[in-house]
This record gives structure tokens, C-alpha cells and sequence, in this order.
């Protein structure tokens, strides 16, 4: 990453990140192409949440990954039918109902992510190196806070 300015505009950089984004997305590790997963990406994206967050609420998710609850609950029936994810009642509140990882589900994103991991570990240690690692973290940092931004139109 260069500490100079290019002099694009908010509306060129962010043509830029989703150029780069979408370049990115369409590169994956040439073996385990999603053969050996049971889940799409998103769904991938959604126990990763799930993980992270500890139980949590399909409301929370939906919130979170800024979609709505109808596709939330979709996603949620199809890794609850493959065991991935599990509800229960919540004793304080019987209207809650508290999503968790299962232990296959936490088996199935470990098996899921590691070869990306491994994959993109290694171009970034290939790429930057470890004088350039806090470049990288810093763009991670941008890009977190970019897609947990709330809409931008409610604010104006």
C-alpha cells in the first residue's frame, strides 16, 4: 500500500474496493474448490458470524450482515437441516430463540476456512511481507469498518 494520495474521489476509491473485491471473490484456492463444503459462501459468512458472536438472535444476524430476516431464516433453516446450527427457547423470554454453532458446525467452518486461510495467508506473506503486514492490517481495519457501517441514507 503507498502512503501517497491518488487524488480519486470517495466515489472512484469506492469503484476501486468493489472492483477489487469482486477480482478477489473469484479467486480461490484451485483445490477444494467448495467440492468437499456443504455451504455456499454466504452461509460460510453467516456461521462465521455465528461463531463470533456466540448465541445470538436471526433478528441480530439479519442486522449484522445487513439482510433482510426472511433471508436469514432461510439461510438458518438450511444449516439447521444439515446440523450446523441449533436453536433453543430462551427460559426469560419465549419469544427468543437463541441460535448456536453445533460441534459439526464449528467442524464443518474450520474445515471450510482452512484452506482459504492457508491460501490467502500465503500470497499475503508472498505479496507484503513482514515489513507490510500493518498496511495490510490497516486496509482490513478500513474494510471492516466500511461494511458494519450502517446506511449512509439514514444518516442524511
Amino acid at each position: 500500500m503507498s502512503n501517497s494520495f491518488s487524488g480519486d474521489t470517495p466515489q472512484d476509491l469506492a469503484a476501486r474496493i468493489l472492483i477489487a473485491v469482486a477480482r478477489f471473490r473469484h479467486s480461490k484456492p484451485s483445490k477444494n474448490r467448495h467440492s468437499e463444503s456443504q455451504f455456499s459462501a454466504s452461509q460460510a459468512l453467516l456461521l462465521r458470524r455465528i461463531e463470533e458472536e456466540g448465541e445470538t438472535t436471526a433478528a441480530s444476524l439479519a442486522k449484522s450482515e445487513h439482510v433482510s430476516q426472511q433471508a436469514i431464516a432461510q439461510s438458518l433453516a438450511e444449516l439447521k437441516k444439515e446440523g450446523l446450527v441449533e436453536t433453543r427457547r430462551d427460559p426469560n423470554d419465549e419469544r427468543k430463540a437463541p441460535i448456536g454453532l453445533t460441534a459439526s458446525g464449528k467442524h464443518a467452518l474450520t474445515n471450510y476456512l482452512t484452506p482459504h486461510t492457508k491460501w490467502l495467508g500465503r500470497r499475503i506473506e508472498h505479496w507484503f511481507g513482514p515489513k507490510s503486514l500493518k498496511d495490510v492490517e490497516l486496509a482490513i481495519k478500513v474494510l471492516e469498518k466500511l461494511s458494519s457501517l450502517e446506511d449512509l441514507e439514514e444518516v442524511n
